[in-house]
């Protein structure tokens, strides 16, 4: 196993994107147009994690820790299921509420 701690430093973009989410839920009035742009910044969330796993997964293979390497190409596929999932809740439910409620 890799000796590594997951508690490091804090990771100002993420935070950044968590503060645009508080954002949205306190000023958009329209819960449709709200959870529209709540997708979007976790979708954002996602996407970096997804480059952090698949680097780091990389990475552990190439040195030899295949444990470490399996362990996080498991957490890689689980936020792309989960990016699948918001993906389609987005375009199957919230985006046309979200534009029906722009519309009107």
């Amino acid at each position: 196993k890799i000796n590594a701690s997951p508690d490091g430093e804090r990771c100002i973009a993420t935070e950044s994107i968590l503060k645009q989410i508080h954002t949205q839920i306190n000023r958009c009035p329209d819960a449709s147009v709200r959870d529209a742009g709540i997708i979007t910044q976790l979708q954002t969330l996602i996407h970096r994690k997804l480059a952090g796993y698949g680097t780091t997964t990389s990475y552990a293979r190439e040195i030899g820790q295949e444990y470490s390497a399996r362990t996080l190409h498991e957490a890689l596929v689980e936020e792309r299921e989960l990016d699948v999932e918001l993906s389609s809740l987005a375009e199957e439910q919230i985006n046309r509420k979200a534009n029906m409620a722009i519309e009107a």
